[in-house]
């Protein structure tokens, strides 16, 4: 029986079905893809404190913004992007911080792709409004928006949203954060992914298709290419991103620690 299905996958009957079935399997992801659903992201790409000052010294040092004394000068860096195929018209958002955060100043450095981008803020809230937002996968758009704090930012809320399209918030990355994620994830991924190796070669590429891994064959060769798949989207989602993802925040910290570094 294993026998008679391997020799007519490897038949030309069976290699059309196989490309028959790869060819729809494209259509439908490219039909998927191509109606995503309009989704803007306001991403947390920099938490910096452009002011560090040690406690022995703090009273004797006075820091001025606009000619207004503040206590600790800070600046938040947003990346809005759309993820969806459509555009969004009139996109606004609004963020909120705890009451004891004042923004200084929000405002936008980019040109927003003639997006006319316009921002107003109230003591702890700001509102950043554009004429529209083009899907980032075909227009590559993405607009940075800086706001500039007097106080210490833990949390900060982003709310937005209209007709046919939602906003998802995507704080800053925390390093322990991070850490942990990367140790659960490598404690319980790796072991996972030997155990489903190991079980493919025994149960599918010796049991199924009786070839033996230490030949070398275009069989074995094609037999192989599922699991080394599943192995390589295992890595990414379990090992490397959550990698770079510390390595990125990791530098971003140290780099802003270098910038604000103590009086």
């Amino acid at each position: 029986m294993t026998d008679s299905i391997w020799n007519w996958l490897t038949s030309e009957a069976g290699a059309g079905w196989v490309f028959g079935f790869v060819a729809l399997a494209a259509l439908v992801f490219t039909i998927v893809t191509r109606n995503r659903p309009r989704r803007a992201i306001a991403k947390e790409i920099h938490r910096i404190s452009l002011v560090q000052i040690r406690e022995g010294v703090k009273d004797r040092i006075k820091v001025r913004f606009d000619n207004k004394q503040v206590k600790n000068l800070a600046g938040i860096v947003f990346e809005l992007t759309n993820t969806g195929s459509q555009p969004i018209s009139n996109f606004s958002f609004r963020m909120t911080f705890p009451d004891s955060v004042k923004i200084l100043s929000l405002f936008s450095p980019s040109t927003g792709h003639g997006a006319n981008v316009t921002t107003n803020a109230d003591k702890n809230v700001g509102r950043v409004q554009m004429s529209y937002l083009n899907p980032y996968r075909e227009h590559k758009q993405a607009v940075f928006v800086t706001a500039i704090i007097d106080g210490t930012v833990h949390e900060c809320k982003i709310s937005g949203g209209g007709e046919g399209w939602s906003l998802k918030h995507v704080p800053y990355p925390n390093p322990q954060a991070l850490q942990r994620k990367l140790r659960f994830r490598a404690l319980f991924g790796i072991p996972a992914i030997l155990v489903l190796a190991y079980a493919y070669d025994v149960w599918v590429v010796k049991g199924l298709l009786h070839l033996e891994t230490t030949a070398q064959s275009l069989s074995l060769f094609f037999a192989s290419l599922p699991v080394a798949l599943v192995l390589y989207l295992l890595f990414e989602l379990f090992i490397k991103q959550p990698l770079s993802q510390l390595f990125l925040t990791r530098v971003t910290i140290n780099r802003d620690s270098q910038q604000g570094a103590p009086a």
